[in-house]
């Protein structure tokens, strides 16, 4: 049996439990390591012996790579190796030396450079598979509306473009040949 009190702390459980549900994640612009870097503040990372990022501002670089490659490169490069974005990944180079401690060598350029790369592929995956499909993971035949909760990143004509490329045939054409790779792994993967 509940007593006055334990109903009392129920309701506001259930009511907190309604209010967390309301508020969605905004998005990421890494606000502290700008206000760090304004203030000369920078951050160590550390590698390991085969020059991958580990340590506690291992994730916070990451996040902040995904942050500036939405800022500088346009979600219509189809190409990481297109000569056209060399001066965008110097920029976002630089920023990553304004904030973080890393020895400005090949290797280590080339790895935050390539790790760049791979967010630029989950930037536009994330935005086909939020905006332009279905719940049954096919393309929606009608025109998608424009993400203005990302028109800091993107512009309506950049949208426009990328709609067009992800509905052109050669490029459905691929992705249904990657999805069908992707389900019939050589190996198959194990979690842990």
């Amino acid at each position: 049996m509940y007593s006055a009190h334990s109903l009392c702390f129920r309701e506001f459980d259930l009511l907190d439990v309604a209010v967390r549900k309301e508020i969605t994640r905004g998005i990421t612009i890494m606000k502290s390591i700008i206000r760090d870097r304004d203030k000369a503040v920078t951050y160590n990372v550390n590698w390991n012996a085969d020059n991958q990022l580990i340590g506690s501002n291992a994730a916070k670089l990451a996040s902040y790579i995904g942050t500036l490659v939405r800022m500088h490169i346009p979600i219509t490069a189809t190409r990481w190796s297109n000569k056209e974005l060399g001066s965008a990944k110097d920029k976002i180079w630089t920023e990553i030396l304004r904030s973080f401690n890393i020895e400005d060598t090949t290797i280590r350029k080339k790895y935050i450079l390539q790790l760049a790369g791979k967010r630029h592929r989950g930037w536009r995956t994330f935005l086909t598979n939020k905006y332009l499909k279905d719940k049954e993971n096919f393309f929606v035949e009608y025109d998608p509306e424009y993400p203005v909760k990302y028109a800091i990143f993107i512009t309506e004509e950049e949208w426009v473009a990328f709609v067009a490329q992800r509905r052109d045939e050669n490029f459905k054409k691929v992705s249904a040949t990657n999805r069908e790779r992707a389900s019939n792994p050589t190996y198959a993967y194990k979690k842990g």
